[in-house]
């Protein structure tokens, strides 16, 4: 793995793949083909983006 990237991977739907380090879980999740719902415009207030990091 590239030292410059790191592994995610979605649950449930399995998803996973190396992003650029530095980017934040919403562009991870587009750039997956992983949809994760930002009702607000990711102003981080309407609370629908909560994810939980293992």
């Amino acid at each position: 793995m590239d030292q410059n990237k790191a592994m995610v991977i979605f649950q449930p739907s399995g998803r996973r793949g190396e992003i650029p380090k530095g980017i934040n879980l919403i562009e991870a999740s587009r750039l997956l083909g992983v949809d994760i719902e930002a009702l607000c415009g990711e102003k981080k207030v309407c609370g629908k983006c909560i994810v939980r990091i293992e």
